[in-house]
């Protein structure tokens, strides 16, 4: 049977633990091809089960993506490594100590 995502390649941030690790394994039982990112080294550690052993389905990355140069970084990474990019997980967290009111579009 077929998921619902099979053939389509997602790019997951905050993926090592939590929400973004739930979200990728989801994503990776629907058929998904991922590009994980995370600033934590233990991403590089996931390991989903795979009745297929097809490992090309899984590219990890450790990057910061509070660094716009990371971010474009990353994706032009999973671009070439995967030939497309259909849906875009932002599930990293980014905690700033500024005002609400105060915060502007670079932050």
């Amino acid at each position: 049977m077929m998921g619902r995502l099979e053939g389509k390649v997602a790019v997951v941030t905050g993926a090592a633990r939590g929400i973004g690790r739930a979200v990728a394994g989801k994503y990776f039982e629907e058929g998904a091809y991922l590009y994980l990112i995370d600033k934590n080294k233990a991403i590089h550690n996931l390991r989903f089960e795979d009745p297929f052993n097809n490992s090309v389905r899984v590219r990890t990355m450790q990057a910061d993506v509070s660094n716009i140069g990371n971010v474009v970084g990353c994706v032009g990474d999973a671009y070439n490594y995967f030939d497309s990019i259909d849906i875009v997980a932002s599930i990293a967290g980014v905690a700033y100590e500024t005002p609400f009111l105060r915060i502007d579009e670079t932050e």
